[in-house]
């Protein structure tokens, strides 16, 4: 049995596939290392496994298609005129 096998599809939260849960949940574990507060108490210390704990719990909000495009270039303009 490989680890993959034991993470859910992904389409019961909310996610397309296994691909976008792996996405969100290394964006969040940047932010971890970056100094963000773990959203949940946890045993863990790794940041990897922080975030995938807060992204299988639902407790990561995170945007795509065009919601997810238009904030990246607010990000980016807001960013440039500073």
């Amino acid at each position: 049995m490989d680890a993959l096998s034991l993470l859910p599809s992904g389409q019961e939260m909310g996610l397309q596939s296994r691909s976008r849960l792996v996405i969100v949940a290394a964006q969040r574990a940047r932010q971890i290392m970056q100094g963000a507060l773990p959203a949940l108490p946890t045993k863990h210390a790794k940041p990897t496994t922080i975030a995938l704990a807060e992204v299988l719990k639902n407790q990561v909000q995170f945007l795509t298609g065009k919601d997810a495009r238009q904030a990246m270039k607010e990000r980016a303009l807001s960013s440039f005129s500073r």
